[in-house]
């Protein structure tokens, strides 16, 4: 009986053992993962970090291209009279930090690890398909000047229906930005001495207007 006893209790630990989790390759994690052809049981993969891009501050060009966007953007529109924007984002392409390479990397090497038969093989693909990506987010930044826009609005759809769509789509791992409202201009506060200059400017302007209607004063 103890001896039948302990086979089973040796039998469970070597089950145990055979199951036990383990930290594996990402392409181990894929290719031979539960009971697959080593019979690892991996631990979860750990998630890639997530690095911000640098904030882009808005320059008045940007806020010009993007009113031009919102006209095109409403010009398509089936009936562009009920086009109206909810939100406007942005999504700024310009140089990335080391550490965003090095995400987007980690990234890349995942993806061939899944898709790749051959382990060693998983470092020629990474960079081979880091190479493209580079390319690809180099050309379409070039296309864009750098930044690009989308936006939340409602419009009347196709079957006559007043939907609320968007079509801020993914794309190379960038997240949008919501466009910040406009600053209100700063007002300038004159000294009494330029505040008299500007009045007597203003009288000057008035006299010569007298002997010519096309001067106009402000």
């Amino acid at each position: 009986m103890k001896s039948t006893i302990a086979a089973i209790a040796l039998a469970l630990v070597l089950a145990g053992s055979a199951f036990a989790q383990e930290d594996c390759s990402d392409h181990d994690f894929y290719w031979h993962n539960h009971g697959g052809h080593y019979g690892h049981h991996c631990n979860p993969q750990k998630p890639i970090p997530t690095v911000p891009h640098a904030l882009h501050e808005l320059t008045a060009t940007d806020r010009i291209r993007l009113s031009v966007y919102l006209e095109g953007l409403k010009e398509n529109m089936k009936n562009p009279d009920s086009f109206s924007v909810k939100t406007t984002f942005y999504r700024y392409y310009g140089p990335r930090s080391d550490a965003e390479k090095d995400a987007d990397r980690a990234r890349i090497a995942r993806r061939c690890a899944e898709v790749t038969l051959r382990e060693d093989n998983v470092p020629k693909c990474t960079d081979r398909e880091f190479v493209r990506f580079e390319n690809a987010y180099d050309a379409y930044a070039a296309a864009h000047d750098n930044i690009e826009f989308c936006a939340l609005y409602k419009a009347t759809n196709t079957y006559g229906g007043y939907m609320e769509e968007s079509n801020c789509g993914p794309l190379f791992s960038l997240s949008w930005t919501e466009v910040p409202p406009s600053a209100p201009p700063v007002a300038t506060t004159l000294t009494p001495v330029e505040q008299a200059k500007q009045a007597q400017q203003y009288a000057d302007c008035l006299k010569a207007a007298v002997d010519n209607p096309s001067i106009v004063c402000k």
